[in-house]
């Protein structure tokens, strides 16, 4: 055999060779590629586990927060927020006596916010006074949830925030609850504002509204809990909530 023709033999051997090559190395980057995406999806999925086990900015499990005068909003937006939670039922009263049944606070036609909400707890406390009414409805805003959070390094951010009137113990206290963590972690089970959630939920209560300055003394500290949501429903966190405090009330237990 010439020369040429050993050299066309042995081209014609390779190319196979180098195409099984090429071939085996085609599998290999894809499978690598592969195994990489997969691992990122782990990294990123341990990732946002992990930080939703963590609770938003500052807040701890239980705290306490100092509220100024200015931290509730003035009078007219007080009076919007009363009025816009009373016509949306958002706000529960649970009575003084033992074993009352919970029952919504709802908007009465011609009849102002503020005078509802002074019916209402003059039934439970008759001697209630003006003062006393008036802190109440301070702490029926979402301003001091939102303040507790905006002082503790997290987004202003509340979700399907309602309302307890707790009248326990010769005390009279509101509580706050809501959904909250990062805005990018809400989720969404249709458009309105009552279908979003959050993985965290916040419960602040007010200190004993019935003891207090008469004046326009709403400064106070209060007290929170942040936690992770066990339900994407407040109502259903509410409802636990009343358990616990039929059980043993401390203002958040």
């Amino acid at each position: 055999m010439s020369a040429s023709a050993d050299a066309a033999a042995a081209a014609a051997a390779a190319v196979p060779a180098s195409a099984a090559l090429s071939q085996s190395t085609t599998v290999a980057v894809t499978v690598l590629v592969g195994l990489l995406s997969l691992s990122i999806f782990a990294l990123r999925s341990y990732l946002r586990k992990t930080a939703l086990k963590k609770l938003p900015g500052a807040l701890a499990p239980t705290g306490t927060v100092r509220l100024e005068r200015d931290d509730f909003g003035n009078d007219a937006e007080m009076a919007r927020d009363n009025a816009r939670n009373l016509a949306s039922r958002a706000i529960r009263l649970l009575p003084a006596a033992a074993g009352g049944a919970l029952r919504r606070l709802e908007a009465v036609e011609g009849e102002s916010a503020l005078e509802t909400l002074r019916l209402a707890l003059r039934q439970q406390f008759p001697d209630a006074s003006d003062g006393a009414v008036a802190r109440a409805a301070s702490h029926l805003t979402v301003n001091p949830g939102m303040a507790v959070l905006t002082k503790s390094a997290c987004a202003p951010m509340l979700l399907q925030n309602c309302y307890l009137v707790a009248c326990r113990r010769g005390e009279l206290r509101v509580l706050t609850l809501g959904f909250t963590g990062a805005p990018a972690d809400v989720t969404k089970t249709g458009p309105r504002p009552e279908q979003k959630a959050a993985p965290f939920v916040l419960i602040v209560g007010s200190p004993d509204l019935l003891v207090g300055d008469d004046g326009d003394g709403l400064a106070c500290t209060v007290t929170y809990q942040a936690r992770r949501a066990a339900s994407a429903s407040i109502e259903a966190e509410l409802d636990a909530l009343v358990g616990r405090i039929d059980a043993d009330y401390d203002g958040l237990s």
